[in-house]
């Protein structure tokens, strides 16, 4: 429609195309008003023309999609040809590199196999050679200290098949040692006495070749002698070998001395090779001792003069391996372990005060019986030997004393005890120390059980220990003495007027009540009847074989014994005497088992068990 002619031209195009009539229709203000007929045929008529226009919009949509398709299929197919074109070449490149590298690596192992081949080859012709070599010397690699050490002991296996009437193995070492004499001889280096030895036979030869007129052979012997005769100088005696080494160790003590480090290992070098010509030259001439062997206990003395010293540096490892463990080092706590143990393994090498007292006893005794025998030649030694033990003995007591005060500062004046588990146990209480010690006892006797022997025997060592704590903690009886005597010397201070002292007896006084209270809290309150205690002697012998038990036999009148026996408070108790733990053994043990135990764990007494664990006996 043109602009400005408005509804009324749509109409009338309307109507032309539709062949109508002005009576069709009517036009008013706001809406148009037709005929159902023509409404219905303008409604067919819009119908079309919205199919039609809707077959149009798919035509040009589909023609859109196939464009849009066949761009897509194009790509896609440019797209997938490249990726395979891409594909074969990665794939034709990884074979080309794979056959490469199966090529280089076939090549490497074809040359490795080759030289593998020739090394076994070299290697089976050696051991071959080698072999034969063997067979036809078998000493010729061995120097003369080891054929020496192999002929001492062929020799010490022949005489042993002799002594076992073994003859026909006696038969094979003897000709055995045929070529290994030969051989012997034949390393055994040229010393003094060697040379004297050959110098000597040459000699009766050629005394032999001019009593004979053999004027021929004394020319080619005395030029061998003389050759010989030469080389005296080149080969000094024994005698003059040690003095060489004495000398060579004075030069290394002069220049030690003097800190002349550089003078001082040169001397060491020449003192070593002293020491070597000195060996082989004794060795050479069966002479020959071991001198390590020799100055092993020079070496414990050395390092410690008393078992005091010894005790001194077992006590700083024990403390150093408490630490340790206190701080999870357990690395260090291991290398202090192993110097501990090898530490203790030196304490048989060194006397304690115990073992001193009972040698210097018995020397006294021996020293008594020489004067009664009237040996005071015997006597006078003996003497000497004890005035020595004496004054080792002061030294040992003044060493233990002297690091007594350090262990009590270190403890606070309490005993202090590493139980099994590495823990750290203070005992205040002589009760507490005794339960302690009956701990470890039932810890023994059901390890022993369990011949569980090696944790039996650490069970062990630590109640002896604790046993040993004992004189430190001192019972109720013995604190009511002592305070008694203390209340005594403060009344006898204060009469006296010494007020400082019965000032400092006053504090001893209540430190001891103190210890008192402590120890009757932590001790049960009882009252106890003493049972009898009866003797069992035992009709046993050391020397009889056949007996392998102990059999504990009642006296007679053991059954008439009164059961009503009490302590009584004014007698001395035994705890007084602070006798030693007994040791624990079974009755499958004998007599002279029983006594080596005592002897080595220094026992008093021995308490024999039965298979129920009750008593069968006391030796």
């Amino acid at each position: 429609a043109k602009r400005g002619e408005g509804i009324s031209h749509l109409v009338n195009i309307l109507s032309k195309r539709l062949s109508l009539t002005d009576a069709e229709w009517q036009i008013g203000h706001t809406k148009i008003f037709l005929k159902r007929d023509l409404a219905s045929k303008l409604e067919v008529l819009a119908h079309l023309r919205v199919r039609a226009a809707a077959r149009i919009v798919g035509k040009f949509g589909r023609k859109i999609a196939r464009e849009r398709a066949s761009g897509l299929l194009t790509a896609w197919g440019k797209l997938r040809v490249t990726l395979i074109l891409k594909h074969r070449k990665i794939a034709a490149i990884t074979k080309i590199s794979s056959t490469f590298r199966m090529h280089k690596s076939r090549n490497s192992y074809k040359t490795t196999l080759q030289s593998a081949i020739q090394l076994q080859c070299l290697c089976r012709k050696v051991a071959a050679c080698e072999r034969v070599r063997i067979l036809r010397d078998p000493y010729l690699g061995m120097t003369f200290k080891e054929l020496d050490l192999l002929h001492k002991e062929k020799v010490a296996r022949m005489e042993d098949a002799v002594s076992a009437k073994d003859f026909k193995n006696a038969a094979d070492i003897e000709n055995q040692l045929v070529p290994l004499k030969e051989v012997l001889e034949s390393k055994r280096p040229l010393t003094r006495s060697v040379l004297e030895a050959r110098i000597s036979e040459v000699q009766a030869l050629l005394d032999d070749a001019v009593s004979r007129k053999a004027f021929t052979e004394c020319a080619p012997l005395q030029d061998k002698m003389e050759l010989m005769v030469q080389k005296r100088a080149d080969l000094p005696t024994i005698d003059e070998l040690k003095e060489a080494v004495c000398l060579a160790e004075q030069d290394v003590a002069d220049a030690a001395a003097r800190r002349d480090f550089t003078g001082a290992a040169s001397a060491q070098t020449a003192l070593d090779n002293a020491h070597k010509r000195l060996e082989d030259a004794m060795r050479s001439e069966g002479t020959y001792v071991d001198i390590e062997e020799s100055k092993e206990s020079e070496d414990v003395d050395s390092r410690f003069q008393s078992r005091a010293d010894l005790e001194i540096v077992i006590t700083e490892l024990t403390k150093n391996i408490d630490e340790a463990i206190s701080k999870k080092e357990f690395n260090r706590a291991t290398k202090y372990q192993a110097e501990l143990e090898e530490l203790e393994s030196l304490r048989p090498t060194l006397p304690s005060l115990e073992e001193i007292e009972t040698k210097l006893s018995g020397l006294k005794s021996e020293m008594e019986e020489a004067i009664k025998k009237k040996n005071f030649q015997k006597a006078d030694s003996l003497h000497k030997d004890i005035d020595t033990l004496e004054e080792t003995l002061r030294e040992e007591q003044a060493k233990m004393a002297s690091s007594n005060p350090e262990e009590e500062a270190s403890g606070g004046g309490m005993p202090q005890f590493t139980n099994e588990k590495g823990e750290q146990v203070i005992f205040e209480s002589r009760f507490r120390l005794e339960e302690e010690i009956n701990r470890f006892k039932s810890l023994v006797q059901d390890a022993a059980n369990s011949k569980k022997f090696k944790e039996a025997s650490q069970c062990q060592q630590l109640h002896d220990q604790l046993e040993e704590l004992k004189p430190l903690l001192p019972t109720e009886e013995e604190l009511k003495s002592d305070i008694l005597k203390t209340k005594a010397e403060m009344e006898s201070a204060i009469q006296n007027k010494d007020f400082g002292r019965a000032e400092e007896l006053h504090e001893v006084v209540e430190e001891l009540e103190k210890k008192l209270e402590l120890e009757q809290m932590n001790t049960p309150r009882a009252t106890y009847t003493a049972p009898a205690v009866v003797q069992t002697p035992f009709k046993t012998s050391l020397n009889d074989s056949t007996n392998n038990s102990i059999k504990p036999i009642a006296p007679p009148g053991a059954a008439k014994v009164s059961k009503k026996v009490s302590i009584s408070m004014n007698d001395t108790p035994v705890s007084k005497l602070r006798p030693k733990a007994p040791m624990i053994s079974e009755m499958g043990s004998s007599v002279l088992e029983v006594a080596q135990l005592l002897a080595s764990k220094r026992g008093d007494a021995a308490i024999i068990t039965d298979s129920g664990g009750g008593l069968a006996g006391i030796i």
